[in-house]
C-alpha cells in the first residue's frame, strides 16, 4: 500500500526523534560546514586573484610604464587618489592555459 506524505513525514520525525544524539551531530556539522565556506571561499578567491594578477602582469615591463596596483589595497589607493586609470585583464597566462 502506497504511504502518503503525512506518513513520510511522520515515520522520519518519529525516526529523528529516537535518534537526537546522531540527528543533533549532523545538523550541527552541517552548521559548521556552511559558516566555514562562507568564511573561507572569500578569501581564498581574493588570494586566487591576486596571484592571477601577478603572473599575468610581468613586474619589469610595467615598472617602465605604470605602478602596479595590489588588488588587496585597490579600493583604498583608488579612493586616495583624485585621478586613477586602471586596467584589466582576463585571466590566461601560464597558469590558466
Amino acid at each position: 500500500m502506497k504511504k502518503n506524505f503525512i506518513d513520510v513525514k511522520d515515520d522520519f520525525v518519529s525516526t529523528l526523534n529516537r535518534q537526537k544524539k546522531l540527528t543533533a551531530i549532523v545538523i550541527g556539522a552541517v552548521v559548521v560546514l556552511v559558516v566555514s565556506l562562507f568564511i573561507i571561499v572569500p578569501k581564498v578567491q581574493a588570494n586566487i586573484r591576486s596571484s592571477e594578477i601577478k603572473s599575468l602582469v610581468s613586474q619589469e615591463k610595467l615598472a617602465k610604464k605604470a605602478s602596479y596596483l595590489d588588488f588587496k589595497t585597490a579600493d583604498q589607493f583608488i579612493s586616495e587618489k583624485t585621478a586613477v586609470t586602471v586596467l584589466f585583464s582576463i585571466p590566461g597566462g601560464d597558469i590558466y592555459d
